[in-house]
C-alpha cells in the first residue's frame, strides 16, 4: 500500500428554496474566496467565500467554527453551525496509526494570487501534513470555491519506503454539530427526529454501544450507532437538518465525492449519523 485517498465534501445547504443560496458546487459568481492566517505565527487559518467560513487549527487539521450566511426569510443572517454558544462541535480526524506529529501547514492555491487553473478569488486550497519517523504520514486538504455553500475535504495516507509494516486502523473524519440540528437524514428509513437529550440505560449483555432509552420520544427503544449504518453502494449523502417551529431551516451534510476509496466491497456497511449524539 503506497497511498490511500479519501474525499468527503461537507456541504451546508438550505432546505427552503425561496430565499436560499444556490445548492451544489461553486457557481462562479459571488464574493471572492479569501484565505487568512497564512503566517507561520498564526495558529489558525480561515477560508471564506461570503457564504460559508471555516476556521482550521493548523496543528491538528481540525475545524471548530463553521459559519454560514444565508437568507431564507427575507433577511440575511450568519449562523454559527459548528462550535460557539449555543452550538458546540468540531470536525476532527482519526489517522489510523499513521503520522502523529503536529501538522505542517502549506498553501496550495492562494485565492489572492490564483494559479494556472484558477482566477484570482475563485478558489483556495490548503494542505496540512502529519508526519512520523517510521509510521507513515497523513495529509489533509481543505478547499473552497467561489459561490459554493460548502467546502471540500480530501485526505491522503502514505506508506513510505522507510516506514515499518503497519495495519490501517480507523481512518476517518468525524464532525459533531450544534444543538440547532434536530433531524437526522441518512436514507428513506433512517430519516427521523433526533433525540439530543434524555436518559439512556446500559444493556448488560449487549455491546457497550447499545443503550435503552429511559424517556423521551424513543422511550423503551434500543439504540446504538450501528443501526444507522448504510451499505457503501448506497452511501452518498447524510447529515442533519434544523427543522420545525424553532428550526433554522438549514442542513449540514456530508456528501461523498467518490466511492473509490471505500474498502470491503459495495455491500459492506459503514457508520453515518448517531441518533443520540449530533455526530457523523
Amino acid at each position: 500500500m503506497k497511498q490511500i485517498y479519501a474525499a468527503i465534501g461537507l456541504i451546508v445547504l438550505l432546505v427552503q428554496s425561496l430565499w436560499a443560496n444556490i445548492p451544489g458546487g461553486g457557481t462562479g459568481t459571488g464574493a471572492n474566496v479569501t484565505l487568512t492566517g497564512t503566517a507561520s505565527s498564526s495558529a489558525t487559518s480561515t477560508i471564506s467565500n461570503g457564504i460559508v467560513s471555516i476556521v482550521i487549527t493548523k496543528a491538528s487539521a481540525e475545524i471548530a467554527p463553521i459559519n454560514y450566511t444565508f437568507n431564507n426569510n427575507g433577511t440575511t443572517q450568519t449562523l454559527n453551525v459548528v462550535a460557539g454558544n449555543p452550538n458546540t462541535g468540531k470536525l476532527y480526524w482519526e489517522y489510523g496509526g499513521f503520522g502523529g506529529n503536529a501538522c505542517t501547514y502549506s498553501v496550495v492555491v492562494d485565492p489572492a494570487v490564483g494559479d494556472a487553473t484558477h482566477a484570482v478569488g475563485d478558489y483556495a486550497e490548503i494542505a496540512l501534513l502529519s508526519t512520523s519517523t517510521a509510521a507513515g504520514e497523513v495529509e489533509m486538504q481543505y478547499s473552497m470555491r467561489r459561490g459554493s455553500p460548502g467546502f471540500y475535504v480530501a485526505a491522503i495516507w502514505r506508506h513510505r519506503p522507510q516506514d515499518a509494516a503497519q495495519d490501517l486502523g480507523e481512518t476517518r473524519t468525524n464532525i459533531y454539530c450544534g444543538s440547532i440540528f434536530n433531524w437526522m437524514s441518512v436514507d428513506s428509513v433512517k430519516n427521523r427526529l433526533f433525540q439530543a437529550t434524555g436518559t439512556t440505560l446500559a444493556v448488560p449483555t449487549a455491546p457497550k454501544e447499545c443503550t435503552l432509552w429511559g424517556d423521551g420520544i424513543y422511550q423503551g427503544r434500543y439504540e446504538d450507532k450501528y443501526k444507522q449504518g448504510v451499505e457503501f453502494n448506497n452511501l452518498h449523502a447524510w447529515g442533519w437538518s434544523s427543522v420545525g417551529a424553532v428550526g433554522k431551516n438549514i442542513g449540514l451534510w456530508n456528501v461523498t465525492a467518490s466511492a473509490e476509496y471505500y474498502n470491503g466491497g459495495p455491500l459492506k456497511q459503514e457508520l453515518t449519523c448517531h441518533l443520540a449524539a449530533c455526530r457523523t
